[in-house]
């Protein structure tokens, strides 16, 4: 296992971009030209299962994620079930400031041992897709 963090600011509450970051279609919409395509199998309250496409290094890779939203906590924490990174935690923590939000995302990468050789390019390319995540909704939230 290999445990690393991206930290961002957006200046919008926590609560309103904890909301924007669970929403299934506000995803692919704002972050669709990443190659990345989400479909939804489950959702009820604050608890949700989809398929996440994602093109990593040219081969698109499928995984059954499983999100939990803990909205009191401004927390929210996202485990793939089944595909690529199978057993892999995310967990993404956001603070209230006065200015807007600090972001805390803390990914747990778990690969089958024999695929120890790939896990330094993954947790890089991992931290620049979700740094480009947090840009995109950077741009998305200040051009409102």
């Amino acid at each position: 296992m290999r445990e690393f963090s991206v930290r961002a600011f957006i200046p919008r509450p926590a609560s309103y971009l904890l909301h924007r970051f669970a929403d299934y279609t506000h995803v692919e919409k704002l972050h669709g030209h990443r190659n990345v395509w989400v479909k939804p199998l489950y959702e009820k309250d604050d608890v949700s299962i989809c398929l996440w496409f994602i093109k990593i290094f040219g081969v698109v890779r499928v995984s059954r994620q499983l999100q939990i939203v803990y909205p009191e906590e401004l927390k929210m924490v996202n485990e793939t079930l089944d595909g690529f990174g199978r057993g892999t935690i995310e967990t993404v923590t956001l603070r209230e400031t006065d200015e807007g939000a600090e972001i805390a995302e803390t990914v747990q990468l778990r690969l089958p041992f024999y695929l120890f050789w790939m896990e330094r390019p993954l947790e890089n390319f991992t931290k620049k897709f979700i740094a480009g995540f947090y840009e995109d909704h950077l741009k998305d939230e200040t051009e409102r």
